[in-house]
């Protein structure tokens, strides 16, 4: 990949990058006080200047208002401030009398110091985006006191690399992230030696504490990418990029918007130039902040199956932006033998598809939530069979949540009324359930103390005089049941009945919604036994949208397939039927997430992807914790089968290492008499049955 290579600025006292000032901005000459000592500052010419005013378009040569520089002693911290000069190519700084033997270090940091032959500073981990240039005091200069001469020449200890950037439709960011392949801390503590060759090419800096990861700040008001070039300028450590860099951008809420796959300059960064890399294109691209919502295909996939209320929409779900796919066959309620084979191929599967929508090949649920509408649960549980029943029993088991609303409810239970350990359930939710008597009618709830719910937005905007919410539709629910031999360990109280309606009155203060998690390898059960679902707006579409959210944020947790052992390819290559998860090809959208030990004096390290031709993959690297494109240390994830990092070195520890197919099916309702029954897959559809690959991690001693 080429790249245009241009000198930064030298200057006499201090070379800076920065926009030009409105007048306003510009700060009158300042009296200096007598006990204070002047420097004034003359700007060289510099090298190459029309070439990198190319390179950085609208950028010169200028004192800026703020600029103050420290004075560095064995003992002391001196600022020097500027007083003159200001806008223009002269200032003067001024500062305390200072002796000895001294070193300039811009920008001004009161915790900077000498110690010994070393200068301590600390570099901030965010750079501040200014389109085509950037923030002066991002770029750390270093200079020698001359005392008799009453001068400073500052020299640039860092590099600049300058990225042009466009998108293919318009994407406005608020922040990007900058990760480093090799490993080479872009920010943290600063140790530099004053040993004469301080800003120079063998200048001994080492930067510990820090990280790979740099952030740019793109405002309060963010950047909207397009097909007009924005460029980011970015001053980095001599020697970083040897390996590459990507660059992840971000909306307000910090969720992942888009990303640029790897870029490999021909040459590292070097100290005092500008490295200019070729106009790149921002590739869209969503993952959530939260940790939990990533690595599914979906958000909910919806039971509007047989013998219940039939819908293919939840108004909560929309209002939340949450992905939806649905059950929705026997909608005309003309139950028939195809309705039957229609439900069980998306919860059981066919050849198409092994093991039916709501897992991936190697049983990890695929969607977050699933949720049970209202109807019959006794009758649309024989409908499922004991092998769809089995197939909902392993999302769950597996991490995958489920929401259920009256009949729902009580799919979810062990039994109910007189009916223990029944057949016909899902015994997900260990609890029994009771009929209420109520029909067609509505009902008050009051919400228990400290209610999780109201954690969530949709639900906390609302105030419940009272602590009650009131008129929600009840139509033959039910309540739990509080007797100790079902209340098991994991059950939360989360809402009661309140101001039943008369004949009802008994069910006042029995529970009426509540949930259980019993595991962090589980998913959580979460139940209503009314009809919050049906509220097109207002306080009861929040309650359901917090259920469906509960829900979902208490989905098991990751669990990686296993550890990489040096030099041994592990291929991922199974399918569903070889029970075999640990070596289990990928499903759409999904991560494989593994572990690798790297031992102390491990060097020539390498994590090595081949994936199917034709699929585009995504690696990513991370110490200490889960390997997340949004956030991993490393990141490749751009088109391509093949993914490599190399490293010279990394610090010894435990490295997770995750591979994710960046490739999904399109989903199309199925319709048939004008009504949507399932959403029907298009595109690439092996996925469904997996995608296989093979990774390997290795080094030398």
């Amino acid at each position: 990949m080429k790249q245009a290579r241009y000198i930064i600025l030298a200057a006499a006292l201090l070379t800076v990058f920065a926009c030009q000032r409105g007048i306003d901005e510009v700060m009158p000459d300042e009296p200096v006080d007598g006990s204070k000592i002047t420097l004034t500052a003359n700007i060289a010419t510099p090298i190459g200047e029309e070439d990198t005013k190319t390179a950085l378009s609208g950028s010169s040569v200028l004192w800026t208002t703020a600029d103050a520089f420290s004075m560095l002693s064995q003992t002391n911290n001196t600022k020097f401030t500027i007083v003159s000069g200001v806008g223009s190519a002269k200032g003067t700084f001024s500062g305390d009398p200072v002796e000895g033997t001294c070193y300039a270090l811009y920008p001004y940091d009161a915790d900077s110091k000498l110690e010994g032959d070393t200068i301590r500073f600390k570099l901030p981990q965010t750079q501040t985006y200014r389109n085509g240039t950037f923030m002066p005091s991002t770029l750390p200069m270093i200079a020698t006191y001359d005392e008799a001469a009453g001068t400073v020449s500052f020299k640039n200890l860092f590099g600049l690399i300058s990225i042009p950037i466009k998108a293919a439709a318009s994407t406005k960011a608020y922040k990007l992230a900058i990760h480093d392949h090799s490993g080479t801390p872009l920010w943290g503590d600063v140790a530099l030696a004053v040993n004469g060759k301080q800003g120079t090419d063998m200048q001994k800096m080492n930067l510990y504490g820090g990280s790979n990861t740099l952030y740019i700040d793109l405002g309060t008001g963010g950047v909207a990418f397009n097909s007009s070039v924005k460029t980011v300028v970015a001053a980095v450590p001599a020697n970083a990029f040897k390996h590459g860099f990507s660059v992840i951008f971000y909306d307000k809420d910090d969720n992942m918007i888009g990303f640029l796959g790897s870029q490999s300059p021909n040459n590292i960064i070097e100290r005092n130039i500008i490295t200019k890399m070729p106009t790149a294109t921002l590739k869209a691209d969503f993952e959530s902040a939260n940790e939990l919502n990533r690595g599914y295909y979906k958000d909910i996939c919806m039971d509007a199956g047989i013998y219940l209320t039939h819908r293919t929409t939840l108004h909560a779900a929309t209002y939340l932006g949450l992905s939806l796919e649905y059950i929705n066959v026997a909608a005309n309620d003309d139950l028939t033998k195809r309705d039957t084979l229609y439900q069980k191929k998306i919860v059981v599967g066919d050849d198409n598809d092994l093991n039916g929508v709501l897992v991936y090949p190697d049983g990890e649920p695929r969607f977050r939530t699933y949720y049970c509408n209202g109807g019959q649960s006794t009758k649309h549980g024989r409908s499922m069979g004991a092998d769809g029943r089995n197939a909902i029993r392993n999302y769950f088991n597996a991490g995958g949540s489920y929401v259920g609303t009256c009949a729902g409810m009580f799919f979810s239970c062990e039994g109910y009324d007189s009916n223990e350990n029944y057949t016909y359930y899902l015994h997900i939710f260990p609890g029994h359930s009771y009929h209420t008597g109520m029909n067609k009618t509505t009902t008050d709830m009051t919400f228990e103390e400290n209610n999780p719910l109201f954690q969530y937005d949709c639900l906390k905007e609302f105030s419940f005089p009272d602590n009650l919410i009131k008129s929600i539709y009840h139509n033959g629910g039910g309540y739990m049941s509080v007797a100790s031999k079902y209340f098991k360990e994991g059950t939360e109280i989360l809402m009661r009945y309140a101001n039943c309606p008369e004949g009802g009155e008994s069910n006042n203060g029995r529970v009426s919604t509540w949930a259980f998690k019993d595991s962090e390898i589980h998913g959580r059960v979460v139940d209503c036994g009314s009809h919050p679902e049906k509220e097109t707006s207002g306080d009861k579409r929040g309650l359901f949208g917090a259920m469906l959210l509960y829900a979902m944020d208490g989905v098991g947790i990751q669990q990686a397939k296993g550890e990489l052992v040096n030099g041994e390819w592990r291929d991922m290559d199974k399918g569903t039927k070889d029970k075999d998860a640990a070596h289990t090809a990928i499903g759409d959208l999904q991560y494989h997430h593994f572990t690798v030990e790297i031992p102390e004096g491990a060097h020539d390290i390498s994590i090595e992807l081949e994936g199917t031709e034709g699929y585009n993959y995504v690696l990513c690297m991370n110490k200490g914790n889960f390997a997340w494109k949004a956030d991993a240390q490393f990141v490749q994830a751009g088109n391509g089968h093949n993914k490599t990092f190399t490293f010279d070195t990394l610090p010894a520890g435990t490295y997770y290492v995750s591979v994710q197919l960046n490739e999904t099916v399109t989903a199309t309702p199925y319709k048939e008499d004008g009504v949507d029954y399932y959403m029907e897959y298009g595109g690439p559809v092996e996925i469904l049955n997996g995608i296989p690959y093979s990774i390997r991690a290795s080094w030398s001693n």
